[in-house]
C-alpha cells in the first residue's frame, strides 16, 4: 500500500473548447451558455410596517466573473410564510446594477416574507442560482412559538466520506457533520471511534460549525461507531457505511498555499482489475477546466497530482474523477483563495454640523467600485442576511446544500478560517452541476434573453405604410420615431416606468397629428415559485414587541402612503447664457387657452416660427434649414426682404433646449403641450448688440412627474399598465424616539445604494446621525474586474 506515483505537472491548460472526448464535448455544450447570478443587498432583514424594504441589485455573469453589461430585466418577487406570490416588481439593471424598494403597508398580514430575485433566462438552467433572503416584520402582538411544543432536542449526525464513498483496506478521510434541530452547528464535548469490538480507537471533534473529520484506515466487512458527546449529556452515534472492496477513492490536501495535491487510491484487491486502465482527473469549475489522465499501473495503489495553485482559477473549483467508461465516481470541492478576489476600502467619518455626520470612502483600487452601504444603530440585531455578496457569488452558485453563516470564511480571512472552509467543503459532497445532465441533457434555450420590454402596437383605422410615427413619453424622458406598416408598429427594447403617460403622433406634410394605438407588451411579470427548500420549517421566529407599534413612529398613520416632498430644484441654465437678458414665464392656465402647444406659445409671444422641414416660401425665416427669427420678433418695423434681414443681422437661428437638452428643430415643440410645461425662458445670446448675428435661446422645462400625475388625460396618450418599477429616493420614517429600544436593535439611520466610486479616489457623502453616538456601516460592492467587497465598520 506504500507504493505511489506522483504526476507533477505544472503548467497544464485551460481547455476552453470542444476537443476530442466526449468529456469535453459535453461539458463544453453544457457551460456555452453564461448564467446569471443575482444578488441583492438590503439595507436590514427586519422591517416595522409602514417602512420600506430597501435593495442594491447587483448582476454577475458567471462565465467573466464581471457585472453582467447586458442584463437588464430582473424580477424581484416577495412571498408570503407559505410561499404564495404577493407582489413583484420588474427592475430595470443598467450595467448590472439598479435599485428598488418594497412598500410594507397594510395589505402585509403575516409577519414573515421571502425575496426573491431572478430573470426569464435563467429559468433556462436546472441549477437554481436565484436570490432567496427571508425578510421579517416586527409586530407588538403576541406570538406563539411552534418549537415550544416540544421540549426534546433532536441532532443530526452525518458521516460523508470524502469523494462519496468508502473504500476497504485502505486510509480514508471521513467529514463528520453534527447540527441542531434549526440546522445550526453543535460543538461536541468530545467525540470518540469505536471499532466493531467496542475499541477505543481514535478521537474527533466539530468546529463552532459543528464540522469536522477523521482519517480512519477501513479493514473489510468492520463497521465503525462514532459517539458525539454534547455538552447537554446527549451522545449521538452513528456508524460507517459499508466500504466497497473494489475501486477507487479520493484525497484533497489544500493546506499549502501554493500547490494542491489531489490523491486518488486504491487496494489490493482492485488492482489487478485496474490495470492498464486510463482514468481522467478533470479540475473544473463551469468556465473553462484542466485534464489529466493516468493509467494504473502493477503495484502502484496510490496517484498523486500537483497542482501549481498559480493556473487555477480564484475560488470554487471542482475535482471529478473519471474511470476508462468516463463515468463519473468521486468529485470533491476546493476553495482556492487568491488576492485578487476580495479587496477592502476604508471608511473615514467626521462631525460636520450638529448631528450631521460627513462618512468619506476611499477607493485603493485602479478600477471602479459600484458600492451600496447600509448604516444601522449599533446595537442594532435586524439584519440577519443569509448571504453577502461574497458568498453569493463565489459559494452559492456551486454548493447545493444551506451554508450556515457563510461570511465567516470571507471576513478577516486566517489559516483557520480557510481550513474550517474546507471542512464545509469536504463535507458537501457532489457539486450543484449533475452529470448525468451533463451528459444528456445539456440546457434548451426555451426562455428567451430579455432586454427591455418589446411593446407592439396597431390601428383601427388604415394608416399609409411607412409613415412616420413619433412616440414620446416625458415621464420616462423617452422619445423616438418608427414608421408603421399594414396599420402596425413595434417599439423593441425600451425601458418604460410602469405607470407612467405615453404619447403618439403621426408626422404629415406641415405637422404631427396626434393618433391613439392598441398596444401590446412582451412579458413584464415572471411566473414565479418559491422552492419548498427556501421556506423555514419554523416561521414563527420573528421578534415581537412589549410596545405597541403604533407608538413607534411620531406618527404612523401616514406610513401606509408616504408623501416625500424635496425642495423644488432650481432651473440650472448653461454657463454660456448669461441669464439677466433671458426672459421668464411660469406657465399657467391664464397664458394662452387649454390645449395649446409650445409652438404656440412662442408664436402668440411673437416669434412667428416656421418647422425646418417646410415646403412653403422661406420669406419668413428659414435659411439653410435653420430657423430664424422674423424681423417682427427683434422689434424691427418695416418689413424687409430676406437679403436686406440678413444683411442687417435681424435674421437669427433658434436654438431650441427641452431639460437642457438641444432638441434639433421644432417637430417635439407641435407636440408638447403648455400643460405639461412649468417654466420657459427665451432671448438672444448676444448682450452687446441686438444687431449681432446671435442665435436665439428658448429653454424649456417640462413638469416633474408628480406635476404631470394631476395632468387629465388627452386623446394622444395613455397610461402605461406595465411596464418597470420606479427607483424612489431612500427616505426614513420619523421614529418617536431615536433612542428608544425598537429604533436602536431594529431602526435604520441611512441607506446609499448608488455610491459608485471612481478608481484612485474618495467620495464622501453627509448624513443625519438621528443622534447616534456609534453606529455600523456595513458596505458590500464589486469592482470592474469583479473583485468583491464585504465589509463592516464600527465608527
Amino acid at each position: 500500500m506504500k507504493k505511489y506515483i506522483t504526476l507533477l505537472l505544472l503548467g497544464f491548460t485551460f481547455i476552453a473548447n470542444a476537443q476530442k472526448s466526449s468529456i469535453e464535448d459535453s461539458y463544453h455544450r453544457y457551460f456555452e451558455n453564461t448564467r446569471e447570478i443575482p444578488f441583492l443587498h438590503l439595507n436590514k432583514t427586519s422591517f416595522f410596517p409602514g417602512e420600506e424594504i430597501w435593495f442594491k441589485a447587483y448582476m454577475l455573469e458567471q462565465n467573466s466573473q464581471k457585472l453582467h453589461k447586458t442584463s437588464s430585466n430582473l424580477y424581484v418577487s416577495l412571498f408570503d410564510e407559505k410561499g404564495v406570490l404577493k407582489s413583484q416588481q420588474l427592475i430595470a439593471l443598467k450595467n448590472g446594477l439598479g435599485k428598488g424598494s418594497f412598500k410594507i403597508d397594510t395589505s402585509f398580514k403575516g409577519k414573515t416574507y421571502y425575496l426573491k430575485a431572478a430573470t426569464n433566462w435563467m429559468k433556462n438552467f436546472r441549477e437554481d442560482c436565484a436570490f432567496v433572503q427571508k425578510v421579517d416584520i416586527l409586530s407588538s402582538e403576541k406570538r406563539r412559538d411552534l418549537a415550544a411544543k416540544s421540549t426534546a432536542k433532536q441532532y443530526e449526525f452525518q458521516i460523508l466520506p470524502e469523494g462519496g464513498h468508502l473504500l476497504a483496506n485502505t486510509i480514508n478521510n471521513l467529514g463528520l457533520v453534527v447540527k441542531d434541530k434549526n440546522n445550526r452547528g453543535v460543538v461536541i464535548e468530545k467525540g470518540i471511534i469505536k471499532d466493531q469490538d467496542g475499541h477505543i480507537i481514535k478521537t474527533f471533534s466539530t468546529n463552532q460549525f459543528g464540522l469536522g473529520n477523521s482519517v480512519l484506515f477501513i479493514k473489510n466487512t468492520a463497521q465503525y461507531t462514532f459517539e458525539a458527546h454534547l455538552s447537554d449529556g446527549n451522545i449521538l452515534t452513528q456508524r460507517t457505511a459499508p466500504a466497497q472492496l473494489q475501486g477507487v477513492n479520493l484525497r484533497v490536501t489544500n493546506s499549502n498555499s501554493k500547490v494542491l495535491t489531489v490523491t486518488v487510491k486504491t487496494n489490493k484487491e482492485s488492482l489487478a482489475d485496474l490495470e492498464h486502465k486510463e482514468y481522467t482527473i478533470l479540475i473544473h469549475n463551469t468556465r473553462a477546466f484542466k485534464k489529466q489522465p493516468f493509467t494504473f499501473k502493477k503495484e502502484k495503489y496510490r496517484y498523486s497530482l500537483l497542482v501549481n495553485k498559480s493556473e487555477l482559477p480564484a475560488g470554487i473549483n471542482i475535482i471529478t474523477v473519471f474511470n476508462e467508461k468516463n463515468r463519473p465516481l468521486l468529485e470533491r470541492l476546493v476553495f482556492v483563495n487568491k488576492n485578487s478576489l476580495i479587496k477592502n476600502i476604508a471608511v473615514n467619518t467626521t462631525v460636520k454640523d450638529g448631528d450631521s455626520l460627513k462618512i468619506n470612502v476611499t477607493n485603493p483600487l485602479k478600477e471602479k467600485l459600484y458600492l451600496s452601504a447600509s448604516i444601522l444603530p449599533s446595537n442594532h440585531i435586524g439584519n440577519k442576511p443569509k448571504n453577502s455578496i461574497i458568498s453569493s457569488f463565489l459559494l452559492k452558485p456551486y454548493i447545493k446544500g444551506q451554508i450556515q453563516n457563510p461570511d465567516y470564511y470571507f471576513t478577516n480571512g486566517s489559516s483557520k478560517k480557510l481550513r474550517d472552509l474546507d471542512l464545509l467543503l469536504i463535507t458537501q459532497g457532489w457539486s450543484k452541476y449533475d452529470w448525468n445532465e451533463i451528459f444528456n441533457a445539456p440546457p434548451k434555450t426555451q426562455f428567451p434573453f430579455e432586454n427591455g420590454l418589446r411593446i407592439k402596437g396597431s390601428f383601427n383605422k388604415d394608416i399609409a405604410d411607412n409613415q412616420s410615427l413619433l412616440v414620446y413619453s416625458h415621464d420616462n424622458r423617452f422619445i423616438t420615431q418608427t414608421t408603421v406598416k399594414n396599420n402596425q408598429f413595434e417599439l423593441a427594447e425600451t425601458y418604460l416606468l410602469k405607470n407612467t403617460r405615453i404619447n403618439f403622433a403621426l408626422k404629415g406634410k406641415k405637422k404631427f397629428k396626434a393618433v391613439l394605438p392598441v398596444l401590446q407588451f412582451s412579458k413584464s411579470v415572471l411566473p414565479e415559485r418559491l422552492a419548498p427548500e427556501h421556506l423555514e420549517t419554523n416561521p414563527y421566529t420573528t421578534t415581537s414587541f412589549t410596545a405597541n407599534i403604533n407608538d413607534v413612529f411620531k406618527d404612523y398613520e401616514v406610513l401606509d402612503e408616504v408623501l416625500v416632498r424635496a425642495k423644488k430644484e432650481e432651473k440650472e441654465l448653461p454657463n454660456f447664457v448669461n441669464q439677466s437678458f433671458l426672459k421668464r414665464n411660469k406657465v399657467s392656465n391664464g397664458i394662452v387657452g387649454s390645449g395649446e402647444t409650445v409652438l404656440d406659445f412662442l408664436n402668440y409671444k411673437g416669434f412667428r416660427i416656421r418647422r425646418t422641414d417646410s415646403n412653403e416660401d422661406n420669406s419668413i425665416g428659414v435659411v439653410n434649414g435653420q430657423v430664424i427669427a422674423p424681423y417682427d420678433a427683434l422689434g424691427t418695423s418695416g418689413s424687409p426682404d430676406l437679403s436686406q434681414r440678413n444683411q442687417q443681422g435681424l435674421n437669427r437661428p433658434f436654438r431650441f433646449f427641452i431639460d437642457n437638452v438641444e432638441i434639433d428643430g421644432t417637430w417635439l415643440l407641435e407636440t408638447t403641450y403648455l400643460d405639461e410645461i412649468d417654466e420657459i425662458y427665451y432671448g438672444n445670446r448676444s448682450s452687446a448688440n441686438i444687431g449681432m448675428n446671435g442665435s436665439v435661446q428658448v429653454y424649456i422645462y417640462r413638469k416633474s412627474p408628480e406635476q404631470l400625475t394631476r395632468v387629465k388625460n388627452r386623446k394622444n396618450s395613455l397610461i402605461i399598465q406595465r411596464g418597470f418599477a420606479k427607483a424612489k429616493e431612500f427616505y426614513t420614517p420619523q421614529f418617536s424616539s431615536y433612542m428608544s429600544d425598537e429604533f436602536q436593535k431594529y431602526g435604520v439611520i441611512h441607506w446609499s445604494p448608488e455610491l459608485h466610486i471612481d478608481k484612485a479616489t474618495n467620495k464622501e457623502f453627509t448624513i443625519d446621525s438621528k443622534l447616534q453616538e456609534s453606529m455600523i456601516i456595513q458596505v458590500q460592492g464589486i469592482s470592474e474586474s469583479g473583485k468583491l467587497i464585504y465589509q463592516k465598520f464600527a465608527i
